[in-house]
């Protein structure tokens, strides 16, 4: 067989192999968000919510709720301590080189309706946006570890 060939087959069959191992599916039934999942909860810090959308977008994608900075193009505004914000899903995306859990919501900012997503950033390898929101910090947690298998 030709060597270029064969070097072609081989990268398109690990091509194949790497896209494969990219999953996403619904995991708003996880132990670690049933304090936030169906109820209002509130920021405890200023977010910001951005709207990556373009104009006249037949599906547009939620918007983005974060506490980090995207630039002033797509922003709808900052949202004050104290905003409430209701998540309804989560959906976990993992691929070979991370995995991250995006909670999605809706909100209401000055008088406007926005579904929105938050990224966890768990493939940080930390819980910190916990306290992002305020939920019953004081209510013991039970640990990662103690999680079903298919949660962590």
């Amino acid at each position: 067989m030709n060597p270029l060939l064969r070097t072609l087959i081989l990268s398109l069959l690990f091509g194949l192999g790497l896209t494969s191992c990219d999953s996403v599916r619904d995991i708003t039934d996880n132990p670690r968000y049933q304090t936030l999942i169906g109820r209002d909860v509130r920021t405890r810090v200023p977010m910001r919510l951005y709207n990556i959308n373009a104009p006249g977008i037949p599906n547009p994608t939620p918007c983005e709720l974060t506490q980090t900075r995207f630039g002033n193009n797509s922003l709808v505004g900052t949202l004050p301590p104290g905003q409430v914000v209701r998540f309804n899903q989560v959906i976990r995306w993992s691929n070979i080189y991370y995995t991250d859990d995006d909670l999605y919501g809706e909100l209401v900012y000055k008088g406007k309706r926005y579904q929105f997503k938050y990224s966890t950033l768990l493939h940080q390898g930390n819980e910190i946006w916990l306290r992002l929101f305020d939920e019953d910090f004081d209510a013991p947690r039970p640990p990662p570890e103690s999680y079903p298998k298919e949660f962590r």
